[in-house]
């Protein structure tokens, strides 16, 4: 994410037609302080949007109801510091109904209380209806890049381990697919008298994910 990102806010769009309310940094919201979305999800359904502030160490938590007109800045909810601890993106689980941080925390939306934590960091994605949460080894530390471990997502204790070999870059999203597959994309920028940003998708089907 980028402070950019944060200050450009989110537009709901149907097809390509934009609802007219959009939520900004500078837009009208009286309940929220500064609102800087980092990172931003849809939640159980189309009703509601969470975000979080990963962008200063005010790490706000917000609810964003969404209506037919797009996002009323007087009824966004900000939980100032509640996102605490969260790195990267967001993501939300429809089957566990909570949020999931990149680097580890888990917290109930409806109380922004903790729920737990793994022992981990690096881009994931949670699957409550297999009972699983991913993780994909970051660029730094000392697993090696590429490797995807599972966890029990409702113990939040490590499965499984799988490594890529010859993995170039770093590891940017890690999505779900199908009933049992996982895709990462990883990119690679070189600085010279150009910039250029190469990259690869990296996608595992099998009994790993199930």
């Amino acid at each position: 994410s980028s402070d950019r990102e944060a200050i450009q806010g989110i537009t709901v769009y149907d097809d390509a037609v934009a609802r007219p309310t959009s939520a900004g940094r500078y837009t009208s919201h009286p309940n929220v302080g500064d609102l800087l979305l980092g990172t931003a999800v849809w939640g159980k359904d189309t009703s509601v949007i969470y975000g979080a502030n990963n962008e200063s160490t005010g790490f706000d938590f917000y609810v964003l109801p969404v209506t037919s007109a797009g996002i009323p800045g007087a009824t966004i909810v900000d939980y100032a510091g509640a996102a605490s601890g969260f790195g990267g993106r967001i993501h939300f689980d429809n089957t566990t109904c909570y949020f999931y941080g990149d680097n580890g925390p888990v917290r109930d939306p409806s109380t922004v209380k903790p729920v737990g934590t793994f022992s981990t960091s690096g881009v994931m994605v949670p699957d409550g209806s297999i009972g699983k949460a991913f993780f994909a080894a970051p660029t730094y530390g000392s697993t090696p890049i590429g490797t995807i471990t599972s966890y029990d997502i409702n113990h939040f204790t490590p499965i499984n381990s799988i490594l890529f070999p010859n993995v170039v870059g770093s590891t940017q999203r890690l999505i779900r697919w199908g009933t049992n597959g996982l895709a990462f994309n990883a990119t690679n920028t070189t600085y010279g008298t150009t910039t250029t940003t190469t990259g690869k998708i990296y996608i595992l089907s099998g009994s790993f994910v199930q």
